[in-house]
């Protein structure tokens, strides 16, 4: 069913007419005064009031810093280069062998395991129940494309459980 086709309903059809009565009223009374009379009053109450703002009275400015008749820091020289001539010290070498250390204790190992059981039944290969011709049907198709009478060629992804 299309959203044109839909009838309103009468509490609808209420609804809207006492909403525009609604504004028609409200639209007369702003109109003929109605607010004018409300902003008479409150024009009345209201007093307007001018506050000038009080002047500080007036202090000589103050002044300036003194300045300051320092002497630059004095220029100072720099150290003179230091050379350092020494012989380099003598180097004695020593070959020695470290320890050998003792060979390792031998570790028996555990038996290998043993040969995994024979299993309990002989797995078969999966196959289909029913006829896979009919495991899609016109349901699964979008309903769109069947109004439209589209065609093509469409598939499917199988998922084999361990329960087979």
């Amino acid at each position: 069913m299309a959203y044109v086709d839909q009838q309103m309903s009468g509490n609808k059809v209420t609804a809207l007419i006492i909403v525009a009565v609604l504004h028609v009223v409200i639209g007369y009374a702003l109109v003929s005064g109605l607010a004018s009379e409300a902003y008479e009053k409150v024009k009345a109450v209201t007093s307007a009031v001018n506050i000038e703002e009080e002047k500080p009275p007036e202090e000589p400015p103050p002044p300036p810093p003194p300045k300051d008749d320092t002497p630059p820091p004095p220029i100072v020289a720099p150290p003179p280069p230091i050379s350092f001539n020494a012989p380099a010290p003598q180097v004695q070498t020593v070959n020695e062998a470290p320890p050998m250390p003792p060979p390792p204790t031998p570790v028996a190992l555990p038996a290998p395991p043993a040969a995994p059981p024979a299993p309990r039944f002989q797995p078969k290969g999966a196959a289909p129940k029913g006829n896979p011709g009919n495991w899609a049907t016109s349901n699964d198709y979008p309903s769109r494309a069947l109004r439209e009478e589209r065609e093509g060629t469409t598939g499917f992804r199988v998922t084999v459980g361990t329960d087979g």
